[in-house]
This record gives C-alpha cells, structure tokens and sequence, in this order.
C-alpha cells in the first residue's frame, strides 16, 4: 500500500469504500483482502481433495503420460487411452531391461525411433507406475503416499516393470565414474586376485616424479601389477581365441535357421491379432446393434465398447511391437562371427562402456590375473566349444585358491587359460 500511494495510487475497495484518512479503517480494508485469499486457499483445497478421491477410485486426473492420451469412461470419468506411441513405451522397457545398455544408450536407441525425450524425461518414464495400470497418489496432510490400481489400460505387465525397476535402482547405485580414472582402469570389476579369490581394484602408485598405475588387491594381500603390463597380456589372451572352423560353420547355418523360424513365427503372430482385431470390431459392431434394437441398455453397451477398445489396443501394441523387431539375419549373423574371430581387436577399438559389456559377455564368472597368464574363473564349456585354442586345462591338485574365488571343479573340461605368454 505503501507503494501505491508513493506512485499516487489510492487501494481501496470496490464494494464497500473506505475513508481510508480515517486509520481504523485501514483494518476494515485488509479484512476485506484476506477474505477473497481465504476463500481461493479453501477452493483450492477442495480441489485438491476431490482430485485424490478421483485418483483413488482409479481415475486419471491431469495430463496424460507419454504413449497415453485423456479420455472419459462410459461413466463420463476421467481415464487414459493408448495412442499410437504406446508401442514406443514399451520398447523402451524391454530395452533397458536386457540390462546391456546405459540409459543414454536406451534414450538414443528410442529417440532414433520417435520417442523424443530427455535424459530426465526418460528416466522419469522408466518410474512412472501408470504404464502398469496403476496411479501413484503422493502424500498429503496426514495420509501417506498410495498406489491403487487404474481403470486405464496399462502398457507393460508387472514383471517386465520390476525387472526395469531392479535395473535402473542399481544403476543409480552404482554409477561408472567417468573420465581418465576409468579409462585407464579398464579391466576393473573383472580381474580376480590369484592369491585370495577378492576382486582387484585400480589405484596409482606415487613415484619419484609421477604416479604409476596398478591393478592391485587389498593391503592385507599385497597383490599388484602395473596397469600397462596386465592390458598388453590380455590383449594377447584374446589374440589366442581361435574360432573351430566347423564351429564357424554349424554357427552360420544354425543362426540362418533361427532367423528363419522366428521370421515365419512372427508373421503368424501378426496374423493372429490381425484376425483378433478384426473379431473385437466384429463384436462391437453386434453390441452396437443390440443396443440399437433396445436389447442392450446405454450403460450396458458403453461399458462393452470400454472394454473392447482396451483390447484392441493392447493387440495394435503388440502387433507395433513384433513390426518393430529389425529383421536383418544375415547382417547380425556376419556381425557376430566378425566378433568372435576379432576379439582382440573389438576389444581395443571399443569405449569403456562397450569394453565392460564385452568382459560381461565372454567371462562372466570374471578372470583370474597372476602376473602371467589369464584364465577363466570357472570352467566356460561354451567357449571353449568354440575356440580351439583352448585344450582343457585345469587346476593342479595342489593350487590354492581364495575362498572368494567361486572356481567351480565339477563343471565340464576347458579351463580357459594362455600358459606361454
């Protein structure tokens, strides 16, 4: 008010004017202008309660997640609708629960495809609970925070949500540190200590005039090796991989028949909910009939009409869906047998991101380090069916092992192991 009158401009009340050179009326005035704020404070908080009540009789109340779209029940309810991007959601889903891509990778891979989202937009899709047909009711006052099942058609079933869930929870835990650290510890995660079986880390040793890499073990243990050393042997650990040329050979012509029989079933998946469609809108098309010929009520045929779109729906997302899977055999076929003949180089030539992912791949159960020689902390029967560098080499019976090492005796021959470096 103060201001006001500085700039010449008298507040006064419309309704009722005041003499406001009269001060006890100044505190008529400022009743009348809490009056209109007290009354937006409670219109607010009837809005906001008749909102959770919706939301907790499964209704959708606000704007409608991506892949959804607004729309009303039979009862003139607010719910959600799938739209066309429905199939994109999904997608995304079953991508990032592979568990072989980072986020950023999921994220580029759907933005390629039509799903235009940010890093944070993304990742708040993969954690939001409405995909499985479910509303999340956050806290308010005294009443905590709920989910309750929706009336909308979810897009993704519970156990392909809590498998997702799992993977992005443990990402947020433990998240690669990026730059030159990690870079030069490439191997970190994968290495097993020979002499008690824990996991080596990376660290840096301070010389006289610079700090010298090493992989190493805890301080109790004492085991280390220079960074340099231990990447020059491992790279000469995959050179050694060998792929068996009639390997080669059963591989190429048993992938081709893969490809083949998953293309000729996924034709007559498509067919079949084509013809699932086409059955839906026959049976809502008779429903309307009846209802036309009065032997159907309103609220009868409105609630069919509800369920049956639903279910076209879900049927036109799943259809996208096998559409959607790239059918290019031959390419993944001349890809794969590229991989396995050009370890070393794959290897060499890939990001960290994609070196961890390959040392996930190839060994699992990870790989045991002693200064000269790797080897395969579990027998690996796959690899060494494919390889025929490897001969079966195994344990003497008088080497010790860390009780932490997990190496199994009772699987079958082919330790992997390079003995002459």
């Amino acid at each position: 008010m103060r201001e006001l009158n500085g700039m010449g401009v008298e507040l006064n009340s419309i309704e009722q004017p005041l003499d406001l050179s009269q001060p006890e009326n100044k505190l008529l005035l400022a009743i009348y202008l809490v009056i209109p704020e007290v009354e937006n404070d409670k219109n607010s908080s009837r809005t906001k309660d008749g909102m959770r009540r919706a939301k907790k009789d499964g209704y959708w109340v606000g704007s409608p997640p991506f892949g959804y779209s607004n729309t009303r029940d039979p009862n003139n309810k607010p719910t959600l609708t799938l739209n066309e991007k429905a199939a994109l959601v999904h997608k995304a889903f079953l991508i990032v629960s592979k568990g072989i891509y980072s986020m950023e990778e999921a994220r580029r891979q759907m933005n390629k495809a039509g799903m235009k989202l940010s890093k944070q937009a993304f990742i708040n899709l993969l954690s939001n609970v409405a995909y499985t047909g479910r509303i999340y009711i956050p806290e308010y006052g005294k009443e905590q925070v709920i989910i309750v099942k929706g009336i909308h058609p979810p897009i993704i079933d519970d156990e392909l949500w809590e498998q997702v869930q799992r993977i992005v929870s443990k990402r947020k835990r433990h998240q690669l540190i990026t730059g030159n650290q990690n870079e030069m510890y490439p191997l970190r995660g994968h290495l097993i200590c020979p002499k008690c079986g824990r996991n080596l880390t990376g660290g840096a040793s301070k010389g006289r005039s610079k700090k010298y890499p090493y992989y190493n073990c805890t301080p109790s243990c004492g085991f280390r090796n220079p960074v340099d050393d231990a990447h020059n042997k491992f790279i000469r650990f995959l050179r050694s991989f060998q792929v068996k040329g009639e390997v080669a050979s059963l591989y190429i012509e048993v992938m081709k028949e893969v490809f083949k029989n998953n293309e000729g079933m996924k034709a007559d998946q498509i067919r079949l909910i084509e013809k699932q469609v086409a059955d839906q809108e026959e049976t809502k098309v008779k429903a309307f009939d009846k209802y036309v010929g009065n032997e159907l009520s309103k609220e009868v045929w409105e609630e069919h009409t509800f369920r049956m779109e639903r279910k076209i729906g879900e049927l036109k997302i799943r259809k996208a869906e096998l559409q959607s899977i790239n059918s290019q055999g031959s390419m993944f076929i001349e890809y794969g047998m590229c991989l396995l003949r050009n370890l070393a180089k794959a290897y060499t030539e890939a990001p960290l991101e994609v070196k961890h992912k390959l040392l996930g791949s190839l060994f699992p159960s990870k790989i045991v380090f002693d200064k000269e020689s790797y080897r395969t902390a579990k027998d690996n029967y796959l690899l060494s069916l494919i390889y025929s560098s490897f001969n079966g080499l195994r344990r003497s019976k008088n080497e010790k092992v860390g009780k932490n090492a997990d190496l199994s005796s009772g699987a079958p021959p082919a330790r992997l192991e390079l003995a002459t470096l």
